[in-house]
């Protein structure tokens, strides 16, 4: 009974996935749509666009230059095989989830990758997400390997080495030392990578870029401009800017850029405090670690001066992994929460996006973009919370350092949360 009731979640959810990715080929290989990414890719990639890619880290650039030696001179063939890519990502991830009877977790990625749109498929975003993903779900059974695809993971797009904190443990743990060791080692070898065969400039330029950039339409702090430029237009302009980007100017503009800012600052000061705090306390776990880094996602998109649609797949994975790891009211909350965003972005991009942007008197596009970015914010309140609840001291019965709880079989569809396998001496050692 129980591997009919196994095969028939996994046809159901394969099913899912089917429609999902079959309907995001047909907009973006048939029909063409929010392909200008990947374009702009093969200019970076061939040269013929001075400074193209330059904004993205060269390790993210290498998976493009494999891709590139597969396929002919041709950028409508480039752009099927980057989608096609993206699709054989998604399958694996899939795939993975299935095999450890986590269908709940893969019907959700299945839903989100339908839900999120042609972006999905059309962007680097996706390799950064999974492999966050997955370092996430290594913490449970193989911590040092999380710690190097965590490094991976932030070669590739930066913003993950802001969860390196939560491999910190205690300061007497091995384990602690074990994980940052690995994290930072790692790096420092793709780094090393990068200077060798680019030089040093490349490792810059991805944080020059970043600084120079203005307050992007779809961020949170642009949100209040973006409304009330539809009920006055003409007070605020948008505009797309060198940063290949549309950003929004006019009064106030400044000082909410500024504060994004001093925002993001606040942030690294506060995890860099929490990193110190997880030294002195000793109260690491890989649950609470993975809910540690859905918060540091969620408040780096509501403090960034900017909020792409992607970004939204950089934590999608993250809750997938704790749909099966850490079951509970607050992560599916959190996982619903983030279906009904990731719906409300496509609604943004690409649906009304020149509407946006260009239409002064369209409030239709502003209220979803409000709607998004409060939503967003409810679902980082929601994310702290949840965090704080998987923290040792809020359960009863929990010491601090005590990461190793017999785990339920993966075949019973459930894991007890803060579970470490047996094949797993590094956590909590």
């Amino acid at each position: 009974m129980g591997k009919r009731l196994h095969r028939t979640s996994s046809a159901a959810v394969w099913a899912v996935w089917t429609a999902a990715h079959v309907l995001l080929v047909y907009f973006t290989v048939v029909r063409h749509w929010t392909v200008g990414d990947v374009h702009y890719y093969l200019q970076g990639v061939d040269g013929t666009s001075v400074g193209a890619m330059d904004e993205y880290p060269d390790a993210a650039v290498w998976p493009l230059r494999l891709l590139r030696l597969a396929v002919p001179d041709d950028k409508d063939v480039f752009t099927a095989a980057f989608v096609f890519s993206c699709l054989a990502l998604s399958a694996v991830f899939t795939a993975v989830l299935l095999r450890r009877g986590a269908w709940h977790s893969a019907l959700f990625w299945s839903l989100f990758v339908g839900l999120s749109g042609p972006v999905f498929v059309t962007r680097l975003d996706l390799v950064p997400g999974l492999l966050v993903g997955c370092a996430a779900g290594l913490l449970f059974t193989h911590p040092r390997v999380a710690s190097a695809v965590l490094a991976c993971a932030t070669a590739t797009k930066l913003w993950p080495g802001m969860l390196a904190a939560g491999l910190v443990g205690g300061a007497r743990n091995r384990g602690t030392w074990q994980r940052l060791v690995t994290f930072f080692v790692s790096l420092a070898v793709l780094v090393a990578v990068t200077v060798a065969t680019s030089g040093v400039d490349r490792v810059l330029s991805p944080l020059g870029y970043q600084s120079d950039r203005g307050l992007q339409v779809e961020s949170v702090a642009a949100t209040p401009f973006v409304v009330l430029s539809a009920v006055f237009p003409g007070t605020w302009s948008i505009s797309y800017a060198a940063s290949k980007s549309f950003e929004i100017t006019g009064p106030g503009v400044t000082v909410a850029t500024g504060l994004t800012t001093v925002l993001t600052v606040l942030l690294v000061l506060a995890v860099l405090a929490a990193a110190v705090a997880h030294l002195l306390r000793d109260t690491w776990t890989p649950d609470s670690a993975v809910a540690f880094s859905a918060v540091l996602v969620l408040l780096l998109i509501v403090t960034n001066k900017v909020f792409s649609p992607q970004y939204l797949i950089w934590l999608a994975p993250l809750i997938a992994v704790a749909l099966h790891r850490l079951p509970g009211r607050r992560t599916r909350f959190l996982a619903a929460g983030l279906l009904v965003l990731a719906a409300l972005t496509t609604v943004v991009y690409p649906l009304c996006y020149d509407t946006l942007v260009y239409g002064d008197t369209a409030p239709f596009p502003a209220v979803v973009l409000l709607a998004r970015n409060v939503g967003v914010v409810v679902l980082t309140v929601v994310a702290v919370r949840w965090w704080l609840a998987t923290r040792p001291w809020s359960r009863p019965g929990r010491v601090p350092g005590d990461d190793a709880v017999p785990a339920v079989s993966p075949a019973a569809g459930a894991t007890a949360t803060g579970a470490a396998a047996t094949d797993a001496p590094a956590v909590g050692a």
